[in-house]
């Protein structure tokens, strides 16, 4: 398990999925309030209200936007929508190279 509030060029074989928070605080939270996620390889890192979630394991993202709905840290569109990404057949992430 990582976790870290930096740039995700760090991790390249990660993938990458947005959470959008309620605002920048609850961003925050997210990035530094979630707790680990054992045996598991993920970062989280943010700007503004965004939380970006790199994850090797597609179980770590959805958790961590339940985790962030049910804390009042976002909407339960924006948790939907990284449901969605994740487990979509046409999912929405980044890959680096």
């Amino acid at each position: 398990m990582s976790k870290a509030s930096a740039d995700s060029g760090m991790h390249p074989h990660l993938e990458i999925v947005s959470l959008r928070c309620r605002n920048a605080v609850h961003a925050r939270h997210v990035v530094e309030d979630y707790p680990p996620e054992p045996d598991q390889e993920w970062v989280l890192f943010r700007r503004d209200r965004i939380v970006f979630i790199a994850y090797t394991d597609s179980a770590v993202p959805m958790a961590i936007a339940v985790w962030a709905h049910h804390e009042g840290h976002a909407s339960d569109v924006y948790a939907g929508q990284v449901l969605r990404d994740v487990a979509g057949p046409q999912r929405r992430t980044a890959r680096t190279s």
